[in-house]
């Protein structure tokens, strides 16, 4: 099974269910305004600081541990047993914290605050069972599977808000929403992955997972610190309607960080399974084309983002969003960076690194509470910092994800020789030429629908220069019309569900 069709299925049917999730958050953004939208992200961002107590690295260790070899059914009773002690200490966390902050630190006196982090709780504590069944068929290399049930979830979810906002226009209906579509994932991962038999796990694999968990406990904290503490420290610093801005931003983005999430499912227990075997080489050709076609086509999207992000925020969520424009152009760059660096994560991850890979989360985590404490607050400790608000957060979101991406190809060049190419950076310097061309053009103030025009004559330069210099050949073409062929797809998803493919690691 190549890993193009791999990639492909799961980012097209990743960016189907974001299509959903984007006009549900449209239509909330719309009729509910900023601060409902500000209420529900800080939500799920103050929650999602204790997230990784929920899982503590354990996800990563189930994937390896499966996609080794190791016995599946020992396995599942592994991360059966790990995942249900987790969950119940990373609840009781969050609970004692609130009470903390409630009773001694005078937060949460907003009631609507309270009532909804209460529901997202729930929400987060339930999404951590369908996380169970994910994580299995991810590290099975069924993203048939995993995608299905993931999509269908996350579109059930937005149908049940776009419901909300028709009908109801409450914002404790709305975090309800949330709650129930968890439930449904759940209970659709449990129907595929019913029969497949568990074990008592013995010592030796209980030991193997927490050995390997260990070093990714401060691994996934700091990945999940690094998506909220922006928006946590937005909140604490400025007002709801400021998160609210900030979140508008991100949500667009999402779609750009759609590629890297989607190489993301498939690279790590793919390189995971070659560094088994030994095929070193096999690795960095991997990574070199992970590298390069995320450039290929993630440039596009963030030129769209950052040349045309006016009329995008004011034609589609309207005029109260226009804070927006700038943190959306921050962030297109923030998201253009992160996508390039995935499929270098997924190399020091696969190859084992992880105490390496520890550190330089820990570095990360560090760097962008630092930007951020300078760039968002007026004030801290009586010390006069740059007050950006949610401006800064997108900055120093950016500032962070560089650095962190540098230290990554350092990391890979000295533990197995990875050199970055120049044909990588090519499209991304074609795209700035572009961009550059039609940011001056946009100087005119254009509206969305002249954007429709004149985005079409962008993106044909981008790919014209492409092929001009080479840095897109005909191969390049071949490879990716073969991979969107409806066929190759459709005989995938049968062999899967026939199961038929356990996971071809051919690049």
């Amino acid at each position: 099974m190549s890993i193009g069709i791999q990639f492909y299925f799961v980012m097209a049917t990743q960016f189907v269910t974001k299509f959903f999730a984007f006009a549900a958050s449209v239509l909330v953004a719309r009729t509910m305004g900023p601060t409902v939208v500000g209420i529900i992200a800080f939500a799920y961002s103050f929650v999602g600081l204790f997230e990784f107590l929920f899982d503590m690295g354990t996800g990563t260790a189930h994937v390896k541990r499966i996609s080794e070899g190791k016995d599946p059914a020992q396995c599942l009773g592994a991360y059966a047993v790990i995942k249900a002690l987790l969950s119940v200490l990373a609840l009781g966390c969050v609970l004692i914290t609130y009470l903390v902050i409630y009773r001694h630190r005078d937060g949460f006196q907003d009631q609507a605050q309270r009532i909804v982090m209460f529901i997202i709780v729930g929400s987060i504590f339930v999404d951590q069972v369908f996380l169970y069944y994910f994580n299995t068929f991810k590290a099975q290399l069924k993203f048939g599977k995993s995608q299905i049930v993931k999509s269908a979830k996350d579109i059930i979810d937005a149908l049940l808000v776009i419901c909300v906002v028709l009908f109801w226009r409450n914002i404790y209906v709305l975090a309800t929403a949330h709650l129930v579509s968890e439930v449904i994932g759940a209970i659709l991962g449990f129907c595929l992955l019913k029969g497949r038999r568990l074990k008592k796990p013995d010592l030796a694999i209980l030991k193997s997972y927490v050995s390997f968990s260990l070093p990714m406990f401060a691994v996934t904290a700091s990945w999940t610190i690094y998506q909220n503490i922006d928006k946590v420290m937005i909140r604490s610093f400025w007002t709801a309607a400021d998160v609210g801005m900030y979140h508008v931003g991100y949500r667009i983005c999402a779609y750009a960080l759609l590629l890297g999430t989607s190489l993301n499912a498939i690279l790590f227990p793919t390189v995971s399974k070659l560094h088994a075997a030994g095929k070193i080489d096999l690795i960095r050709s991997l990574l070199f084309k992970g590298e390069r076609f995320t450039a290929l086509l993630i440039t596009p999207l963030t030129l769209l983002l950052t040349v045309f992000s006016h009329p995008i925020i004011v034609g589609i969520w309207g005029s109260e969003y226009l804070q927006s424009v700038p943190i959306l152009r921050v962030l297109a760059l923030f998201a253009f960076i992160a996508c390039m660096g995935y499929p270098l994560s997924d190399g020091i991850m696969g190859i084992g690194k992880i105490w390496t890979y520890f550190w330089l989360s820990i570095l990360n985590i560090l760097s962008i509470v630092l930007f951020n404490l300078i760039l968002i607050p007026e004030r801290v400790f009586g010390v006069r910092m740059l007050g950006m608000g949610a401006l800064g957060a997108a900055w120093g979101a950016l500032f962070a994800i560089c650095l962190s991406y540098v230290l990554r190809l350092i990391l890979l060049r000295r533990y197995m020789g990875y050199e970055p190419r120049i044909r990588t950076y090519a499209s991304p310097l074609i795209g700035c030429l572009v961009g550059a061309i039609a940011w001056l053009l946009t100087r005119f103030q254009i509206s969305l629908s002249q954007t429709i025009y004149l985005l079409p004559i962008a993106l044909a330069v981008y790919f014209g220069l492409l092929f001009i210099t080479r840095a897109m050949t005909r191969a390049d073409v071949h490879f990716i019309v073969n991979i969107l062929k409806p066929s190759s797809t459709r005989r995938y998803l049968v062999d899967e569900f026939k199961d038929k493919t356990i996971g071809s690691v051919d690049a």
